[in-house]
């Protein structure tokens, strides 16, 4: 089970299909994770709205994974790309 006393940090991000790369991989692999996510603009679009806002990066996800998963997981997620 994933709790907060054994988790780290992953990565961060705002894009939904990432988030879902990332998720597809770990799940593929056996990786248990959790992903927290938050609306990025809460206190302005509450007050204004979402017009003009781009809904590709209105939430940001957390994705965590066990520590001791921690570079197996960041190994394949960042397997085969060049950044």
């Amino acid at each position: 089970m994933l709790t907060f006393f054994n988790r780290q940090e992953l990565t961060v991000t705002f894009s939904l299909q990432e988030m879902s790369r990332i998720q597809n991989i770990l799940a593929g692999n056996g990786l248990e994770y959790k992903v927290k996510t938050f609306l990025k603009h809460g206190i302005d679009r509450a007050r204004m709205g979402s017009m003009g806002m781009n809904p590709d990066e209105m939430y940001e996800y957390i994705i965590y994974v066990r520590k001791d998963d921690y570079d197996v997981a960041m190994h394949l997620i960042h397997a085969g790309r060049e950044d």
